[in-house]
């Protein structure tokens, strides 16, 4: 309630669906009424290489469904070439060189050889549950002996799964940066983001 408060007081309209807004529509729908708010999106995964057609198809209409009945009249959909477009743009801002190369890439399916890499780097990675294996799965294969990944996220609380996780791939983190960077869209607070240094061994 805080949130949505906080949304209409700054003069919103509308919001996506948080993790922890209420799964109840109707409960949901109220609270966003009386601060005359509506939601205009929310992000939902397809799964049609892992599950059967028809799964996924039921499943986004169920999910279409729920945010038409909460307002919602727009479907958006994010397109990772899209997603490559910015990280370009990113490189040539921060000066990085060599310029990196882009490629797009289901990371359940890397088109990477085994041991073929000394660093991996990701950012922001670890948005569900479901994400954790297929991305310590993603390490195993590609980083060679002694190999590192640096994995940056900004306090989600999801990623304490993927700590958890470690251990089951005879995997260790550390965190080896803590830093307040401003946030990308405006808001009063900034967002702490912590860098975390992946690789094998046991836990220090």
């Amino acid at each position: 309630e805080q949130c949505v408060s906080e949304m209409a007081l700054a003069g919103f309209t509308g919001s996506e669906i948080g993790n922890k807004y209420p799964q109840d529509v109707s409960v949901l729908k109220h609270k966003l009424d009386v601060r005359g708010l509506q939601i205009c999106n929310a992000w939902f995964s397809t799964l049609f290489t892992s599950e059967p057609y028809e799964v996924t198809i039921k499943n986004f209409i169920a999910h279409r469904d729920r945010l038409y009945a909460l307002g919602a009249r727009v479907i958006g959909v994010d397109i990772v070439e899209e997603a490559l477009a910015f990280a370009r743009r990113n490189a040539l801002a921060n000066g990085v060189d060599p310029a990196p190369a882009f490629l797009a890439m289901d990371w359940r399916r890397p088109a990477l050889a085994k041991g073929s890499m000394d660093f991996v780097w990701g950012g922001d990675i670890m948005y569900e549950r479901r994400f954790v294996q297929p991305v310590l799965a993603l390490f195993a294969r590609v980083l060679k002996q002694g190999g590192r990944a640096w994995v940056a996220e900004p306090g989600r609380e999801v990623y304490q799964a993927f700590l958890q996780g470690l251990d089951s791939g005879g995997w260790r983190g550390r965190r080896v940066h803590v830093q307040k960077v401003d946030a990308l869209y405006a808001q009063t607070v900034p967002v702490t983001v912590a860098v975390w240094e992946i690789a094998r061994g046991p836990r220090a």
